[in-house]
């Protein structure tokens, strides 16, 4: 199962709301997950949304909090799948973003390996990346922990992107355990 098209489905319609309804704000907040095992800095307070769904006998339960404000808009989901995927993590990882660039029909301007610091000294590995589509500029970061996966999604209009806010938004996530 791959958690990206749940995800979507969950994103876009937030994402569209976002473009809409975001008002102008400098200060950004730092939010901390306990469920999630993480924290994160948005232009406001995050929503939270969750969902989940089953196909070959696995459970993917997503949440995904997310905020926005006239520049930026910015989120951080994770999925826990039950049982444990037996899939290398490498193969989500590249599996989440091109279900991510095929949902938000986008194209993939660069991508390349990176780490997600765990634990001191222990790290995981990750996907940075980066698309466009005809409205929108993304950056996103993907990591896999077992059976948890995360995204952090910062997308900005094409027409006149934030890359300040949407580096402030990638840079912003951290594991905190």
């Amino acid at each position: 199962m791959r958690s990206s098209s749940l995800v979507a489905a969950l994103l876009v319609p937030m994402l569209l709301t976002a473009a809409g309804e975001a008002s102008a704000q400098s200060d950004w907040m730092q939010f901390s997950s306990f469920d999630g095992q993480f924290t994160a800095v948005f232009p406001e307070a995050p929503e939270l949304n969750a969902d989940s769904g089953t196909a070959g006998g696995v459970t993917a339960t997503t949440h995904i909090l997310a905020a926005s404000n006239v520049d930026v808009f910015c989120s951080v989901s994770y999925t826990d799948y039950t049982p444990r995927l037996e899939a290398d993590p490498l193969d989500e990882m590249e599996a989440n973003r091109d279900n991510f660039l095929r949902e938000f029909h986008a194209v993939l301007i660069e991508s390349h390996p990176s780490i997600l610091e765990h634990t001191r000294g222990d790290a995981l590995p990750a996907i940075a990346f980066s698309a466009v589509n005809d409205e929108d500029t993304f950056k996103l970061f993907v990591a896999v922990d077992g059976s948890r996966s995360y995204m952090v999604l910062a997308a900005s209009q094409k027409s006149n992107p934030d890359d300040a806010d949407m580096n402030r938004c990638i840079d912003g996530f951290h594991l905190a355990r």
